[in-house]
Parts: C-alpha cells; sequence; structure tokens
C-alpha cells in the first residue's frame, strides 16, 4: 500500500497519551475479559436500560450513558455502581437524551441529541459546564455528531433532522447526504472547517460518516468505501488509508439490529412496531457498510471495527502509525464497540437470554 510522506509526518506524530506507542513490532492482539456490568442487579433492579456510551478514566472508573435513564452512570473498575449523575430534562443537572459519550482531554463530555448541547462533566461527576456548538459557523445546521481529541479538542457535523426511517417505500429519498465537518477548540469554538463531506445514506445499514480524532489528525470515512481520509487539524487533507476490506452482504440479525437502533430511544411501543414495519419494507442492502466505527487509541493506532451489531464475533483492524494495516483483532463475542484505548476496548451487548443490555471490558494483550 502507497502512503504519502505527509500522511507519515501526520500519523508518526499522532502518539497522544502518556503513553508511548507500542515500540515493538506487533503480531496479533488478544483480548481478555475483564468487567462485565449487567442490565440488572442480583435482585433484579434495573442498573442499565440503553446504552449510547461508555469510556474508561485513568484510574478506571467505567462512566456508561443510559438514554431512557438520561443519566451518567459510574461504576468501580470491578463493576460495581457507585454513583448516577443527571435525571430526564432540561436543567442544568439534566439531559433529555444522551446520544453519544467520550473523553476530551481530562473532562468526560456527553452530547444530548435533543438540545445538541455538549455537556463538560469532571472525572467526580460535576457537570461543570455546557456548550451549545453549531456545526458550522456560517450555519445554524443542527449539531449530529461529534468527536475529542485526548488534548480537549474536539470534531462538529450535523445533517438535517429526518424521520427515522430515512427512506421507507421511497427509494429515491435513500441517496446520500452530506454535511459540514468542522474542528473546534475545548471550549466549542470553530478553529478551522475541512468542509463538506458525506454525512449519510438514510436508509436501515445504508453508509455513515465514521470518523476518528487524535492530537494530530482527523480520520473520516464513508463506511461504504475501504478508504479513510486523513485530514491534519488545520483543516488540510494529507492523504488517504486503505483498510483492505471484503465486501460482505448483511444478515437478517445486522438488519434487524439497524432498524431497532432507529426506534430504540422511544418508550412508545406502538410508535416503535409502527416504524419497525415500515422500515422492514426497504429491503436489505446487497452489502453492508465495510465498517461500524473507527477509533484512535492515545498511542496513535487506529482501529477499523468490520463487525456489525447483531454478528456473533467482534472484528476490528489495525492500521499502526506508520499508516500501514496491521493485525486484526478478534472478540469471540458479538459487541457494539463504544471505546478504545491503548490496553483496552469496551463494548455492550443485549443478553441473549434476558434481554438487558450487558457492557463489557476486555484488556488487549499485543502478540510480539
Amino acid at each position: 500500500m502507497r502512503v504519502s510522506l505527509a500522511l507519515v509526518v501526520v500519523l508518526m506524530g499522532a502518539c497522544d497519551g502518556d503513553a508511548p506507542p507500542i515500540a515493538v513490532p506487533v503480531t496479533g492482539w488478544d483480548a481478555v475479559l475483564v468487567t462485565e456490568i449487567a442490565g440488572s442487579d442480583a435482585d433484579g433492579e434495573v442498573v442499565l436500560e440503553l446504552v449510547t456510551g461508555a469510556v474508561r478514566l485513568a484510574d478506571g472508573t467505567i462512566v456508561v450513558a443510559d438514554a431512557l435513564a438520561s443519566a451518567l452512570k459510574f461504576f468501580s473498575p470491578e463493576g460495581d455502581l457507585v454513583r448516577t449523575v443527571g435525571r430526564h430534562g432540561r436543567g442544568p443537572q439534566e439531559f433529555t437524551t444522551i446520544g453519544w459519550l467520550g473523553r476530551c482531554g481530562n473532562r468526560i463530555v456527553a452530547f444530548d441529541n435533543n438540545t445538541g448541547s455538549v455537556a463538560l462533566v469532571s472525572p467526580r461527576g460535576d457537570i461543570e459546564r455546557r456548550l451549545q456548538p453549531s456545526a458550522h459557523p456560517s450555519q445554524s445546521m443542527s449539531l449530529s455528531f461529534m468527536r475529542c481529541a485526548p488534548d480537549g479538542r474536539m470534531a462538529f457535523a450535523g445533517f438535517p433532522r429526518l424521520l427515522p426511517g430515512g427512506c421507507l417505500d421511497d427509494m429515491h429519498a435513500c441517496q446520500p447526504m452530506h454535511t459540514l465537518l468542522s474542528i473546534a477548540d475545548g471550549d466549542g469554538e470553530i478553529t478551522d472547517t475541512i468542509g463538506e463531506v458525506f454525512a449519510a445514506e438514510m436508509r436501515p445499514l445504508g453508509s455513515l460518516m465514521q470518523f476518528a480524532m487524535s492530537n494530530h489528525a482527523l480520520f473520516v470515512g464513508a463506511s461504504a468505501s475501504d478508504t479513510v481520509d486523513v485530514y491534519d487539524l488545520n483543516g488540510r487533507l494529507r492523504g488517504f488509508i486503505l483498510l483492505e476490506l471484503p465486501e460482505v452482504p448483511p444478515t437478517t440479525a445486522n438488519y434487524d439490529y439497524a432498524i431497532g437502533e432507529r426506534v430504540a430511544m422511544s418508550r412508545d411501543r406502538a410508535w416503535q412496531l409502527e416504524w419497525i414495519e415500515r422500515m422492514r419494507r426497504v429491503p436489505m442492502p446487497e452489502v453492508r457498510p465495510r465498517y461500524s466505527g473507527l477509533f484512535v487509541s492515545p498511542g496513535g493506532i487506529l482501529w477499523a471495527v468490520i463487525s456489525h451489531p447483531g454478528d456473533t464475533l467482534t472484528w476490528l483492524r489495525s492500521v499502526n502509525v506508520d499508516g500501514n494495516v496491521g493485525p486484526d483483532l478478534r472478540i469471540p463475542h458479538g459487541l457494539r464497540v463504544l471505546d478504545m484505548g491503548d490496553d483496552y476496548v469496551i463494548g455492550t451487548y443485549e443478553h441473549e437470554g434476558t434481554g438487558d443490555p450487558h457492557v463489557v471490558v476486555y484488556r488487549l494483550e499485543p502478540r510480539g
């Protein structure tokens, strides 16, 4: 694979955390389960309802976004619930729907889908302030995506709000949509703009923009392709990475999950069933998106999640700091990946018997 010198310079500078990048050649990865958090405790009390994000803090604390509870839940490294932050509402200590959770520097960042606001939360769980960023300085476009770098900088994108089915019976409405992608400082003030990029194909299991952010680069891809564009944080395109991913037809489980995900944030069961039935009228795509997520570890390794929710295993492809594809990671359990570190991966799945959400933490061990 050819990689431009400019891209190598960007990637080789992308070692972001206190931990140095892995210095020895890595020939493979092993994943060891260390923590599992169940959706209900031993007494049957609900612990988690709908998991939309999770991060691990420096002391091992696991913070989980529960969208239906409109709260952040803090767990010990062993998986015990320590505290709950937030409730449903629009007050200073409340959320409507938490759609994404990330780490920006030493703060936790919770994105509220309905209000478009971003809450900056301390590791102790204090909501320190809220930002109300725009997706672009020249437009009042609703904020729909965001990502963070370890140094606290952010990237924002948005696209118009649509009905959950996207195109439904009118396949012409499934045409790809585009959005504006911008880079902001730690206060949410936009510093640079990449411009218009692909956002989504508004159909169940359609292609979706995936992006990840390090201190030196922004990785942006349309998941229908196996390439990822690499921008520096001044908004300049520096090159691309070829992930070398195969085309894979979707399974019924993939499609059912994609449909269910679009209605999961509602408690109105009749509404959910109506929209599920309507979305099932849209035929499955012949090929599913090449990947379902992008993550960058603090040490600079880019991870593409090749598997999709509904698969029986989790499959990730690594890209080393020199821009070349590294060894894959396979976890023998189907997960929706939520966060990647230098030495861990966090994911969620629905328990087959109870339907409860579970959050799991695996320790990553490189093979040299």
